[in-house]
């Protein structure tokens, strides 16, 4: 009878291809938001937490913001989402331990070798989720919708004007944003 492991780990050429496959994809898709505007094409998905609950995830505004990040304008990219250069730096070691992966057959890091630093991204995502939909100056300024969830849906309440007056804009506003 052949015994069956719990740990898994697949042969190493096959693991190779999976991994040249998975930096083929997150090039690819890097690609497509460096050409396409997020803002004005919509085949990029929105977030179903925002339209579902109009409360913005952690990851809401990450789209537009690498799209302003390939631009070069770090300023807006921060804008969107106050977490990218955390995103930055888990996607570029992701897409550096693939290329290792790929190409020696061995990974730069091996999560299940470090749950610290999964419970502390963990930890900084489920607490940056929840301060930004706090309706309280100045969490407001960590969502693009202006914080306190009931956002409407990707309809965008942040602009100049709640710079100066901190009452978010009408609903009827005609700016919109998508994520």
């Amino acid at each position: 009878m052949q015994e069956t492991s719990s740990n898994f780990t697949p042969p190493a050429p096959y693991s190779r291809h999976l991994a040249a496959a998975g930096l083929g994809v997150m090039g690819s898709v890097s690609g497509l938001v460096w050409f396409f505007n997020p803002s004005n094409f919509n085949f990029f998905p929105v977030c179903p937490l925002l339209n579902l609950t109009g409360f913005a995830c952690p990851g809401c505004g990450l789209t537009r913001g690498f799209h302003a990040l390939f631009h070069g304008d770090l300023a807006t990219a921060m804008d969107y989402n106050a977490l990218i250069p955390v995103f930055m730096l888990v996607f570029g070691l992701v897409a550096v331990s693939l290329a290792s992966l790929a190409v020696r057959g061995k990974s730069l890091i091996r999560l299940e070798d470090s749950p610290k630093l999964l419970i502390g991204l963990f930890v900084l995502l489920v607490g940056f989720g929840v301060l930004r939909n706090l309706p309280v100056y100045p969490f407001t300024f960590l969502s693009k919708d202006g914080g306190g969830g009931g956002g409407g849906g990707g309809r965008s309440t942040f602009n100049a004007k709640t710079l100066k007056n901190p009452v978010a804009t009408a609903p009827g506003s005609d700016r919109t944003s998508r994520f």
